[in-house]
């Protein structure tokens, strides 16, 4: 149908174009998306701003990305998650420090992390 075909050529074109990287505004908490795979850990910062038209959206600060190295590659894949959260954290330390900040990781395994106090015990 016509409505199918414009969604696809909408869908197209937004997989084409480059993403536009927001300035970060440092009086808003950050979002610090985390993956990995059989490759290496992904993150992507973000901010939810409030757009022009007045939508709360997800603006993209930054993202980072590595190769596993050898011993990392025999990690367990909750191994790898926490991995992901450590390296996140690590390379975009100067963003995230003293700012709260939510991690946002796709593994079951590291919801504990969210209900522990204390994490030096």
């Amino acid at each position: 149908t016509e409505d199918c075909q414009k969604s696809f050529d909408t869908l197209r074109q937004c997989l084409i174009e480059a993403p536009i990287i927001a300035y970060p505004l440092f009086d808003q908490s950050f979002i610090l998306q985390l993956d990995v795979s059989d490759i290496g850990p992904s993150v992507i910062l973000a901010q939810k701003l409030m757009d022009d038209d007045g939508i709360s959206r997800e603006h993209i600060i930054g993202y980072a990305s590595r190769t596993l190295s050898t011993s990392e590659r025999k990690y367990s894949s909750t191994e790898r998650e926490c991995l992901a959260i450590v390296y996140g954290c690590s390379y975009y330390r100067p963003y995230l420090e003293g700012i709260r900040f939510t991690p946002v990781a796709d593994h079951k395994a590291l919801k504990w992390l969210q209900s522990t106090k204390d994490l030096n015990s």
